[in-house]
Protein backbone atom coordinates (compact mmCIF):
# COMPACT_ATOMS: atom_id res chain seq x y z
CA UNK A 1 0.00 0.00 0.00
CA UNK A 2 1.35 3.51 -0.81
CA UNK A 3 2.47 6.28 1.98
CA UNK A 4 0.40 9.35 1.27
CA UNK A 5 0.75 12.15 3.90
CA UNK A 6 -1.13 15.41 3.67
CA UNK A 7 0.62 18.57 5.45
CA UNK A 8 -1.95 21.01 6.42
CA UNK A 9 -5.46 20.31 8.31
CA UNK A 10 -7.68 23.10 6.31
CA UNK A 11 -10.57 22.05 3.50
CA UNK A 12 -7.39 21.68 0.98
CA UNK A 13 -6.13 18.96 3.25
CA UNK A 14 -9.30 17.26 4.51
CA UNK A 15 -10.68 17.11 1.44
CA UNK A 16 -7.93 15.65 -0.25
CA UNK A 17 -7.64 12.46 2.86
CA UNK A 18 -11.64 12.14 2.47
CA UNK A 19 -11.29 10.95 -1.30
CA UNK A 20 -8.67 8.59 -0.66
CA UNK A 21 -9.49 7.28 2.40
CA UNK A 22 -12.97 6.72 0.48
CA UNK A 23 -10.46 4.47 -2.01
CA UNK A 24 -9.40 2.46 1.27
CA UNK A 25 -6.04 4.44 1.07
CA UNK A 26 -3.90 4.50 4.00
CA UNK A 27 -3.39 8.74 4.60
CA UNK A 28 -1.55 10.38 7.53
CA UNK A 29 -2.11 14.14 7.96
CA UNK A 30 0.44 16.70 9.59
CA UNK A 31 -0.50 20.00 11.03
CA UNK A 32 1.50 22.07 13.39
CA UNK A 33 -1.46 23.56 15.32
CA UNK A 34 -4.02 21.66 17.81
CA UNK A 35 -7.29 21.63 16.55
CA UNK A 36 -9.88 23.36 16.79
CA UNK A 37 -7.39 26.54 16.20
CA UNK A 38 -8.77 29.75 14.36
CA UNK A 39 -7.72 31.26 10.89
CA UNK A 40 -8.09 34.59 9.27
CA UNK A 41 -11.01 34.17 7.05
CA UNK A 42 -14.20 36.16 6.03
CA UNK A 43 -15.60 32.66 6.72
CA UNK A 44 -18.52 32.76 3.70
CA UNK A 45 -19.37 29.86 1.93
CA UNK A 46 -20.40 30.34 -1.47
CA UNK A 47 -22.94 28.30 -3.65
CA UNK A 48 -19.59 26.48 -5.27
CA UNK A 49 -18.41 26.01 -1.97
CA UNK A 50 -21.66 24.31 -1.13
CA UNK A 51 -21.57 21.82 -4.55
CA UNK A 52 -18.34 20.90 -3.61
CA UNK A 53 -18.62 19.95 0.00
CA UNK A 54 -21.92 18.15 -1.19
CA UNK A 55 -19.47 16.39 -4.00
CA UNK A 56 -16.87 15.39 -1.21
CA UNK A 57 -18.43 14.82 2.18
CA UNK A 58 -21.13 13.19 1.24
CA UNK A 59 -23.48 14.57 3.97
CA UNK A 60 -25.47 17.09 5.32
CA UNK A 61 -24.39 20.61 4.13
CA UNK A 62 -26.79 22.56 6.54
CA UNK A 63 -24.62 21.17 9.38
CA UNK A 64 -21.50 22.94 7.73
CA UNK A 65 -22.32 26.82 8.36
CA UNK A 66 -23.73 28.79 11.45
CA UNK A 67 -25.54 31.88 9.40
CA UNK A 68 -27.64 31.80 6.22
CA UNK A 69 -27.95 34.91 4.75
CA UNK A 70 -30.20 35.82 1.09
CA UNK A 71 -29.06 39.38 0.07
CA UNK A 72 -26.02 41.61 0.68
CA UNK A 73 -24.70 45.72 0.38
CA UNK A 74 -22.11 47.19 -1.84
CA UNK A 75 -20.81 50.40 0.13
CA UNK A 76 -18.43 52.75 -1.27
CA UNK A 77 -16.19 53.37 1.88
CA UNK A 78 -18.89 53.79 4.80
CA UNK A 79 -21.94 54.59 1.81
CA UNK A 80 -24.69 51.66 1.04
CA UNK A 81 -24.64 52.54 -3.00
CA UNK A 82 -26.64 49.45 -3.80
CA UNK A 83 -28.50 46.03 -2.40
CA UNK A 84 -30.12 43.06 -3.06
CA UNK A 85 -32.51 40.92 -1.15
CA UNK A 86 -34.30 37.55 -1.29
CA UNK A 87 -31.93 36.41 -4.85
CA UNK A 88 -29.08 34.09 -3.82
CA UNK A 89 -28.11 32.15 -0.53
CA UNK A 90 -24.95 32.78 1.21
CA UNK A 91 -23.75 30.92 3.71
CA UNK A 92 -22.03 32.28 6.98
CA UNK A 93 -19.35 30.03 9.21
CA UNK A 94 -16.33 30.29 11.68
CA UNK A 95 -12.95 28.67 10.24
CA UNK A 96 -12.51 27.93 13.59
CA UNK A 97 -15.61 25.75 13.42
CA UNK A 98 -15.54 24.70 9.87
CA UNK A 99 -11.95 23.49 9.77
CA UNK A 100 -12.39 21.53 12.80
CA UNK A 101 -16.23 19.56 11.58
CA UNK A 102 -13.85 18.79 8.17
CA UNK A 103 -11.39 17.24 10.06
CA UNK A 104 -13.80 15.24 12.35
CA UNK A 105 -15.48 13.93 9.21
CA UNK A 106 -11.74 12.65 7.70
CA UNK A 107 -11.01 11.01 11.17
CA UNK A 108 -14.20 9.14 11.12
CA UNK A 109 -13.13 7.48 7.86
CA UNK A 110 -9.88 6.61 9.40
CA UNK A 111 -7.45 9.39 8.78
CA UNK A 112 -4.57 9.22 10.98
CA UNK A 113 -3.60 12.98 12.44
CA UNK A 114 -0.19 14.38 14.10
CA UNK A 115 -1.70 17.34 15.57
CA UNK A 116 0.62 20.27 17.23
CA UNK A 117 3.25 19.04 15.35
CA UNK A 118 5.74 21.01 12.57
CA UNK A 119 7.46 19.42 10.10
CA UNK A 120 11.19 20.82 10.40
CA UNK A 121 12.51 19.28 7.65
CA UNK A 122 11.36 17.12 4.12
CA UNK A 123 13.71 15.88 1.79
CA UNK A 124 12.26 15.42 -1.69
CA UNK A 125 15.32 12.77 -2.39
CA UNK A 126 14.42 10.53 0.26
CA UNK A 127 11.08 11.56 0.40
CA UNK A 128 10.97 11.73 4.06
CA UNK A 129 10.10 13.99 6.85
CA UNK A 130 10.92 14.67 10.01
CA UNK A 131 8.24 16.14 12.66
CA UNK A 132 9.33 18.81 15.62
CA UNK A 133 8.20 15.61 17.82
CA UNK A 134 11.08 13.26 16.61
CA UNK A 135 8.72 11.58 14.77
CA UNK A 136 10.07 10.26 11.12
CA UNK A 137 8.21 9.66 8.12
CA UNK A 138 8.36 8.36 4.92
CA UNK A 139 5.98 8.51 1.92
CA UNK A 140 4.98 7.90 -1.99
CA UNK A 141 2.55 10.51 -2.26
CA UNK A 142 2.66 14.20 -0.51
CA UNK A 143 0.02 16.80 -0.69
CA UNK A 144 1.03 20.43 0.48
CA UNK A 145 -1.99 21.65 2.10
CA UNK A 146 0.05 24.00 4.41
CA UNK A 147 -1.65 27.30 3.66
CA UNK A 148 0.31 30.62 2.14
CA UNK A 149 3.57 30.18 4.28
CA UNK A 150 3.63 26.95 2.87
CA UNK A 151 6.77 25.21 3.88
CA UNK A 152 6.83 22.24 0.97
CA UNK A 153 5.85 25.20 -1.53
CA UNK A 154 9.10 26.69 0.33
CA UNK A 155 10.68 23.21 -0.44
CA UNK A 156 9.88 22.94 -3.91
CA UNK A 157 10.27 26.60 -5.06
CA UNK A 158 12.22 28.16 -2.64
CA UNK A 159 9.39 30.21 -1.65
CA UNK A 160 5.67 30.47 -1.00
CA UNK A 161 4.86 33.03 -2.36
CA UNK A 162 5.87 36.40 -4.39
CA UNK A 163 6.10 39.02 -2.21
CA UNK A 164 4.99 41.57 -4.34
CA UNK A 165 1.80 39.86 -5.87
CA UNK A 166 0.60 38.28 -2.17
CA UNK A 167 -2.29 40.33 -0.46
CA UNK A 168 -2.47 40.96 3.09
CA UNK A 169 -5.61 40.79 5.68
CA UNK A 170 -6.65 42.14 8.87
CA UNK A 171 -9.79 40.71 10.96
CA UNK A 172 -11.71 41.02 13.94
CA UNK A 173 -14.63 39.41 15.35
CA UNK A 174 -16.74 42.67 16.82
CA UNK A 175 -19.84 42.04 19.02
CA UNK A 176 -22.92 40.68 17.78
CA UNK A 177 -25.06 43.42 16.29
CA UNK A 178 -22.63 46.23 15.80
CA UNK A 179 -23.05 46.35 12.39
CA UNK A 180 -26.55 47.39 12.00
CA UNK A 181 -26.89 46.65 8.20
CA UNK A 182 -27.99 43.04 8.84
CA UNK A 183 -26.89 41.47 5.78
CA UNK A 184 -22.95 40.66 4.71
CA UNK A 185 -21.45 43.68 3.29
CA UNK A 186 -18.59 44.14 1.18
CA UNK A 187 -17.06 47.55 0.92
CA UNK A 188 -14.66 49.68 -1.68
CA UNK A 189 -12.58 52.39 -1.40
CA UNK A 190 -11.36 51.38 2.39
CA UNK A 191 -7.99 50.30 0.85
CA UNK A 192 -5.80 50.16 -2.02
CA UNK A 193 -6.06 47.34 -4.77
CA UNK A 194 -9.03 45.46 -2.55
CA UNK A 195 -11.50 45.70 -0.32
CA UNK A 196 -13.36 45.59 3.19
CA UNK A 197 -16.59 43.05 4.37
CA UNK A 198 -18.21 42.57 7.29
CA UNK A 199 -20.38 39.81 7.83
CA UNK A 200 -22.97 39.11 10.23
CA UNK A 201 -23.02 35.86 11.99
CA UNK A 202 -25.14 33.73 14.92
CA UNK A 203 -22.85 35.07 17.47
CA UNK A 204 -20.58 37.89 16.11
CA UNK A 205 -19.85 40.45 13.52
CA UNK A 206 -16.67 39.41 11.14
CA UNK A 207 -14.80 42.53 10.16
CA UNK A 208 -11.54 43.00 8.07
CA UNK A 209 -10.11 44.08 5.16
CA UNK A 210 -7.61 42.75 2.48
CA UNK A 211 -5.13 44.33 -0.12
CA UNK A 212 -2.14 44.05 -2.42
CA UNK A 213 1.03 43.78 0.63
CA UNK A 214 3.24 46.22 -1.44
CA UNK A 215 0.24 49.08 -2.04
CA UNK A 216 -0.65 49.50 1.42
CA UNK A 217 2.23 50.14 4.21
CA UNK A 218 -0.39 51.59 5.96
CA UNK A 219 -2.85 48.95 6.56
CA UNK A 220 -3.41 49.12 10.13
CA UNK A 221 -4.27 52.82 9.57
CA UNK A 222 -6.82 52.03 6.64
CA UNK A 223 -8.58 49.47 8.96
CA UNK A 224 -9.02 51.72 11.37
CA UNK A 225 -10.33 54.69 9.59
CA UNK A 226 -12.80 51.93 7.42
CA UNK A 227 -13.96 51.29 11.47
CA UNK A 228 -13.87 54.59 12.49
CA UNK A 229 -16.07 55.40 9.68
CA UNK A 230 -18.77 52.60 9.73
CA UNK A 231 -19.02 53.01 13.71
CA UNK A 232 -17.28 56.46 14.70
CA UNK A 233 -14.08 55.12 16.80
CA UNK A 234 -11.16 53.25 15.94
CA UNK A 235 -10.76 49.62 17.32
CA UNK A 236 -9.70 48.78 20.79
CA UNK A 237 -8.34 45.59 20.58
CA UNK A 238 -5.97 42.76 19.27
CA UNK A 239 -6.02 42.94 15.33
CA UNK A 240 -5.33 39.48 13.31
CA UNK A 241 -3.14 40.01 10.31
CA UNK A 242 -2.35 37.33 8.04
CA UNK A 243 -0.96 37.17 4.21
CA UNK A 244 -3.58 35.99 1.54
CA UNK A 245 -3.28 34.75 -1.96
CA UNK A 246 -4.28 37.36 -4.39
CA UNK A 247 -4.50 35.82 -7.38
CA UNK A 248 -0.59 34.86 -7.72
CA UNK A 249 -1.24 31.34 -7.86
CA UNK A 250 1.11 28.35 -8.75
CA UNK A 251 1.37 27.78 -13.09
CA UNK A 252 3.37 24.47 -11.80
CA UNK A 253 1.33 22.90 -8.65
CA UNK A 254 3.86 20.66 -7.94
CA UNK A 255 6.93 18.62 -8.25
CA UNK A 256 6.30 15.25 -9.06
CA UNK A 257 4.52 12.96 -6.58
CA UNK A 258 4.19 16.53 -4.68
CA UNK A 259 1.23 18.60 -5.15
CA UNK A 260 0.35 21.72 -3.62
CA UNK A 261 -3.45 22.58 -2.84
CA UNK A 262 -5.65 25.30 -1.84
CA UNK A 263 -3.52 28.57 -0.29
CA UNK A 264 -0.13 26.50 -0.86
CA UNK A 265 -0.80 26.70 -4.14
CA UNK A 266 -2.42 30.39 -4.34
CA UNK A 267 -6.14 29.38 -5.23
CA UNK A 268 -7.77 32.39 -4.30
CA UNK A 269 -9.69 34.12 -6.79
CA UNK A 270 -8.51 38.10 -6.42
CA UNK A 271 -12.53 39.30 -7.82
CA UNK A 272 -14.55 37.53 -5.49
CA UNK A 273 -12.26 36.50 -2.84
CA UNK A 274 -13.67 32.58 -2.95
CA UNK A 275 -11.18 30.50 -1.07
CA UNK A 276 -12.65 27.81 0.34
CA UNK A 277 -14.23 26.07 -2.38
CA UNK A 278 -11.07 26.50 -4.57
CA UNK A 279 -9.41 24.69 -1.47
CA UNK A 280 -11.88 21.54 -1.26
CA UNK A 281 -12.18 21.27 -5.00
CA UNK A 282 -8.25 21.42 -5.48
CA UNK A 283 -7.69 18.75 -2.55
CA UNK A 284 -9.97 16.57 -4.16
CA UNK A 285 -8.52 16.89 -7.45
CA UNK A 286 -4.90 16.24 -6.09
CA UNK A 287 -6.20 12.84 -4.05
CA UNK A 288 -7.75 11.98 -7.52
CA UNK A 289 -4.49 12.65 -9.29
CA UNK A 290 -2.86 10.67 -6.49
CA UNK A 291 -5.34 7.62 -7.27
CA UNK A 292 -5.00 7.97 -11.04
CA UNK A 293 -1.09 7.85 -10.78
CA UNK A 294 -1.13 4.78 -8.38
CA UNK A 295 -3.02 2.88 -11.38
CA UNK A 296 -1.09 4.20 -14.82
CA UNK A 297 2.21 4.80 -12.82
CA UNK A 298 2.82 8.08 -14.05
CA UNK A 299 3.68 11.08 -11.88
CA UNK A 300 1.07 12.22 -10.11
CA UNK A 301 1.75 15.67 -10.98
CA UNK A 302 0.66 14.23 -15.13
CA UNK A 303 -2.58 13.51 -13.77
CA UNK A 304 -3.20 16.72 -11.33
CA UNK A 305 -1.97 19.32 -14.21
CA UNK A 306 -5.32 18.73 -16.25
CA UNK A 307 -7.95 19.21 -13.72
CA UNK A 308 -5.98 21.58 -11.84
CA UNK A 309 -5.97 24.27 -14.94
CA UNK A 310 -9.74 24.28 -15.39
CA UNK A 311 -9.21 26.40 -11.86
CA UNK A 312 -6.11 27.88 -13.24
CA UNK A 313 -8.56 29.21 -16.45
CA UNK A 314 -11.14 30.75 -14.03
CA UNK A 315 -8.95 32.14 -11.85
CA UNK A 316 -6.94 33.51 -14.74
CA UNK A 317 -10.33 35.35 -15.82
CA UNK A 318 -10.88 36.71 -12.37
CA UNK A 319 -7.23 38.17 -12.13
CA UNK A 320 -7.33 40.37 -15.32
CA UNK A 321 -10.88 41.45 -14.01
CA UNK A 322 -9.21 42.30 -11.06
CA UNK A 323 -6.77 44.12 -12.75
CA UNK A 324 -9.21 46.38 -14.23
CA UNK A 325 -11.39 46.71 -11.09
CA UNK A 326 -9.04 47.56 -8.41
CA UNK A 327 -7.18 50.25 -10.96
CA UNK A 328 -8.46 53.85 -10.11
CA UNK A 329 -9.45 54.76 -13.48
CA UNK A 330 -11.41 51.64 -14.03
CA UNK A 331 -12.79 51.80 -10.31
CA UNK A 332 -14.29 55.27 -10.85
CA UNK A 333 -16.12 54.03 -13.53
CA UNK A 334 -17.05 51.26 -11.46
CA UNK A 335 -18.76 53.33 -8.46
CA UNK A 336 -20.53 55.38 -11.06
CA UNK A 337 -22.48 52.18 -12.87
CA UNK A 338 -22.94 50.32 -9.64
CA UNK A 339 -25.52 52.64 -7.52
CA UNK A 340 -28.23 52.19 -10.70
CA UNK A 341 -27.05 48.65 -11.79
CA UNK A 342 -28.57 45.48 -10.00
CA UNK A 343 -28.13 43.34 -13.31
CA UNK A 344 -24.26 43.66 -12.12
CA UNK A 345 -24.57 42.45 -8.23
CA UNK A 346 -26.97 39.36 -9.80
CA UNK A 347 -24.17 38.93 -12.12
CA UNK A 348 -21.60 38.48 -9.36
CA UNK A 349 -23.84 36.53 -7.16
CA UNK A 350 -24.13 34.30 -10.45
CA UNK A 351 -21.07 34.06 -10.85
CA UNK A 352 -20.49 33.12 -7.28
CA UNK A 353 -22.56 30.31 -7.18
CA UNK A 354 -22.26 28.93 -10.32
CA UNK A 355 -24.79 30.14 -12.39
CA UNK A 356 -22.72 31.66 -14.72
CA UNK A 357 -18.88 30.88 -15.74
CA UNK A 358 -15.91 33.02 -15.19
CA UNK A 359 -16.15 33.39 -19.22
CA UNK A 360 -20.03 34.42 -19.23
CA UNK A 361 -19.15 37.12 -16.40
CA UNK A 362 -16.25 38.77 -18.14
CA UNK A 363 -18.57 39.00 -21.62
CA UNK A 364 -21.18 40.82 -19.73
CA UNK A 365 -19.26 43.02 -17.36
CA UNK A 366 -18.44 43.92 -20.71
CA UNK A 367 -21.09 44.52 -22.44
CA UNK A 368 -23.10 46.65 -18.93
CA UNK A 369 -19.90 48.85 -18.56
CA UNK A 370 -19.93 50.08 -22.26
CA UNK A 371 -23.79 50.55 -22.04
CA UNK A 372 -23.57 52.10 -18.69
CA UNK A 373 -20.71 54.30 -19.56
CA UNK A 374 -20.90 55.08 -23.49
CA UNK A 375 -24.56 54.54 -23.85
CA UNK A 376 -24.87 51.69 -26.64
CA UNK A 377 -27.39 48.89 -26.24
CA UNK A 378 -25.08 46.20 -28.09
CA UNK A 379 -21.08 44.78 -27.80
CA UNK A 380 -20.41 42.18 -29.87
Amino acid sequence: MKSIIIIGGGPAGTSAAIVLLKQGYDVTLVDKSSFPRDKLCGGLLTGRAKRVYQEVFETDFEQSFETLATGAGVFNGSKLVNEFNQSSEWFLTKRVDFDYFLLKKAQGQGLKTYLNDKVTKLDLKTKTLNLKSGIFLTYDYLIGADGVNSFVAKQLFGSSFDQNKIGFALEVELPKGTHKYAQPSIHFNVVNWGYGWVFPKKHSDTFGIVGLHRLNAKLKDQFQEFHKGLYGTHYKGRIKGHYIPFGDFRKVPGRENVLLAGDAAGLVDALTGEGIAFAMESGAFAAQAIIQSNSTGKEALYHYKESYQTLAKELRIANRLAYFLYSSWFNRIFLKILPRSKPLLQMHLDLMNEKMTYSQFRNSLIRLALRKTFRIRRFS
